[in-house]
């Protein structure tokens, strides 16, 4: 196929000929723009370049334009495809492709530089959900944790993505993390309201009030609210015992910190 005769092409002039292997992608991604085509040809590019960014005389020009060349794919490609069973020409976003590149492109960057590296591009690509999570992760896995960072990753993808519970659990257990309990109650208040059909998230918050309140009884309230949407979450006795000799507290703190 298409694809096929630019390999051959390209295997032919590479290390011989630099010029005609730019020019050659070029002309193929013309050629192959808005088809799947173009995913293979953008990917087989990027790895031409990474291979001539391990060269032991490799200059810092040569990262940079392999930036430009990244950013430039990634805004080239749509991650947005069709839902074939629709007819309303409804979409989703798929970023499996645009996070393959990313990771291409965090392999030529040291460490201490991707935070920054995350920053721009959770910016650049606010609805990137996956994105958004890695990059959570990342912050918290520096010395000290950038816990700032990550809070403002979360809340950014969260305003694209209401309906992501695992980006809702991350951000609660951040901030049960960070001791901000009422923060916490407040996201499992907006977390259920953005996925009243979420068994597991009602089950947390249940647990989160039963820990933090268990005489007051605020977690019969959510206990009550739930059912309102069909989720019946039942409390053992031994849990509630539990609760009240204070240990459930210690014990949701221990496995909000090893999260």
């Amino acid at each position: 196929g298409m694809c096929a005769k630019y390999d051959d092409y390209l295997h032919e002039f590479e290390g011989h000929y630099e010029f005609n292997v730019d020019a050659t992608f070029r002309a193929a991604l013309t050629d192959v723009h808005g088809t799947e085509g173009e995913k293979i040809i953008w990917e087989e590019y990027l790895l031409y370049y990474h291979r001539r960014l391990s060269a032991p005389d490799v200059s810092t020009s040569a990262f940079e334009a392999f930036e430009v060349l990244v950013l430039r794919c990634m805004s080239a490609v749509s991650p947005r495809r069709a839902i074939a069973w629709q007819t309303d020409q409804a979409t989703w976003l798929d970023y499996r492709f645009h996070n393959m590149v990313i990771d291409l492109y965090l392999s030529t960057k040291p460490h201490s530089q991707q935070l920054a590296v995350f920053d721009r591009l959770t910016t650049t690509f606010p609805h990137n959900a996956g994105l958004a999570m890695r990059a959570v992760g990342h912050a918290l896995s520096q010395e000290p944790l950038c816990t700032v960072e990550a809070r403002h990753y979360l809340a950014t993808v969260l305003q694209w993505h209401p309906a992501c519970v695992h980006l809702w659990k991350m951000a609660i257990r951040l901030e049960q993390y960070l001791g901000q309990i009422k923060q916490a109650r407040w996201m499992f208040q907006e977390a259920t309201k953005s996925l009243p059909l979420c068994a597991s998230l009602w089950k947390e918050y249940l647990l989160f009030e039963l820990a933090h309140n268990p005489l007051n009884k605020p977690w019969m309230a959510v206990q009550a609210k739930a059912a309102q949407h069909g989720i019946h979450v039942k409390v053992k006795p031994e849990v509630r015992s539990e609760a009240t000799r204070g240990t459930l507290a210690a014990a949701v703190a221990t496995a909000v910190s090893s999260v």
